[in-house]
């Protein structure tokens, strides 16, 4: 199994969750609630709400998520739908389970946008991804709506 950090639209009760839960694409199991070691920034763009933690460690802020075991069926799927590695990639961090007694850290993988414009550190860092009313499914909006934010 394989252990993943999503923090957007992935997350319980957001729009693509139901993915995780789809036996047709691989296994998945909840973890924990948890929030990175280290800072990144993210950043909610376009018009339509895509969230983006960036690659770039210690600008911003931990931020909170989930942890999911996933197998590798589930795992491909996942990088179908982040479009690893072409814009985001899969990408070893260190996290930290929240409501736990111990001060634990947990190697997992999320997925980082790397190669991203940097207007993106302009805009306001948030800590958790939590309004997804605007967001719209990459299969309802224009292909590639997030080359604009690749660097070029």
């Amino acid at each position: 199994m394989n252990k993943i950090f999503v923090y957007g639209t992935l997350k319980d009760g957001f729009p693509n969750n139901y993915l995780l839960k789809n036996k047709d694409y691989g296994k998945c199991t909840f973890c924990y609630n948890a929030r990175t070691v280290n800072k990144y920034p993210l950043v909610v763009a376009t018009e339509y709400d895509i969230p983006f933690m960036l690659d770039l460690e210690e600008t911003g802020h931990c931020i909170d998520g989930e942890v999911y075991d996933v197998d590798n069926i589930m795992l491909k799927k996942l990088d179908e739908i982040e479009s690893h590695p072409r814009f985001y990639r899969r990408t070893p961090i260190k996290v930290m389970p929240l409501q736990t007694d111990d001060d634990s850290i947990v190697e997992c993988e999320t997925y980082l946008l790397v190669d991203f414009n940097p207007d993106l550190l302009k805009m306001k860092f948030i800590k958790i991804y939590q309004n997804s009313l605007k967001y719209v499914p990459s299969d309802k909006r224009p292909q590639d709506e997030i080359i604009k934010y690749i660097k070029k």
